[in-house]
């Protein structure tokens, strides 16, 4: 991706961002990741200080997103996956509640963006509204990962 839109996509339309643990695709292992909710992209760098762009989704290709729990091994409550035309992404918040504040906030953005009628009439309302999540990562109050 070109380090210009990454740069106007973290300036001028993030929404939301925070730790998050991302499965490889390859070795199936867990690796902590920081991703970005822009209104464009998820964008997910190696660390926080947002230098090394590791991947990033266009929200254009995303046709599914859901809780993600695994049968046959150890349960991810706080587990979700994002599936697009050609991959499926695996990811695993820290905790429940920060779980379901990315996933609202995706569907928030998805119905803005794409359905073509929201009660979320724009960015600021996008940010999850009545959820505790961003504003606990921006206070440090987090609890460990729930793999």
């Amino acid at each position: 991706m070109d380090p210009k839109v990454v740069e106007n996509e973290l300036r001028s339309h993030k929404i939301r961002e925070g730790p998050i643990y991302k499965r490889t695709k390859f070795l199936q292992e867990w690796r902590e990741r920081w991703m970005v909710l822009t209104m464009n992209y998820i964008l997910i760098f190696t660390s926080r200080n947002l230098k090394e762009l590791a991947e990033f989704i266009d929200l254009r290709e995303v046709k599914t997103y859901k809780s993600y729990l695994r049968k046959e091994e150890d349960m991810i409550p706080a587990g979700f996956k994002i599936r697009t035309l050609e991959d499926m992404f695996y990811f695993c918040a820290r905790n429940c509640n920060e779980k379901w504040t990315w996933l609202v906030s995706l569907e928030r953005l998805m119905d803005f963006k794409y359905a073509g009628k929201s009660p979320y009439n724009n960015a600021e309302m996008i940010k999850t509204k009545g959820f505790m999540g961003q504003r606990e990562f921006e206070r440090g109050k987090f609890d460990e990962p729930e793999f």
